[in-house]
């Protein structure tokens, strides 16, 4: 065999072997895109429900199903999402046990979150975007309850403690926009929409571990 047959045959190897590689190579890669899981025994959204012309206001949590948080390889969050377990949402605002209860009847009723018919609710967090601050992202997701969806927008501080990926954002949804309303229809009902204000602050304690 002269040297160009050797050449030739070289060549013709290394053309075949070089997709395997390349393939191989972008599957480590993306194989390397670090996963943290939520720790449901700590994370949750606490919520707070004011009320129009004054007065105290209800509120309380809500716990989660299941979560996860996917990043980049330095760290940067590029996706995540939260299943809402809506029967778990409790009122822990008032002394008597017995008010808080009625309150969590109510808000699981037909009449706001019809967690009968709608038992979780979920987040998806589609882009996280740097900002000047250190550690502060501005993101957009969706949120989807009572079968709607829409998309939101907070910032959140996400900081990495060892093993662990802390996150907390604040943020207002307008609970109208997910049918969150008294569906009566009749004069008591409409008070009782009146007597709750649309917007309602949320915050988000989440932690989770790395995989």
């Amino acid at each position: 065999m002269n040297k160009k047959q050797i050449f030739t045959l070289l060549f013709t190897t290394i053309s075949l072997v070089s997709p395997t590689l390349s393939l191989h190579a972008q599957q480590t890669v993306i194989a390397t895109v670090p996963q943290s899981t939520l720790d449901l025994t700590t994370s949750q959204i606490l919520w707070k429900a004011p009320k129009n012309h004054g007065g105290s206001s209800h509120f309380g949590y809500v716990l989660f199903t299941n979560g996860n948080l996917l990043t980049n390889t330095n760290g940067v969050p590029t996706s995540a999402s939260f299943v809402i377990d809506m029967n778990t949402i409790k009122s822990i605002d008032n002394r008597d046990q017995k008010k808080n209860d009625n309150v969590d009847l109510e808000l699981k009723s037909k009449d706001f979150f019809d967690v009968a018919r709608f038992q979780t609710a979920v987040m998806i967090v589609k882009k996280a975007v740097t900002t000047k601050t250190p550690s502060v992202f501005t993101i957009t997701g969706e949120l989807t309850m009572k079968g709607v969806t829409n998309t939101i927008h907070f910032n959140a501080t996400i900081k990495n403690v060892n093993n662990q990926i802390k996150v907390t954002a604040n943020l207002v949804i307008d609970r109208m926009k997910w049918n969150v309303k008294n569906t009566e229809g009749n004069f008591f009902g409409g008070v009782k929409n009146m007597l709750i204000e649309e917007k309602i602050p949320i915050a988000l304690e989440l932690l989770f571990t790395k995989m």
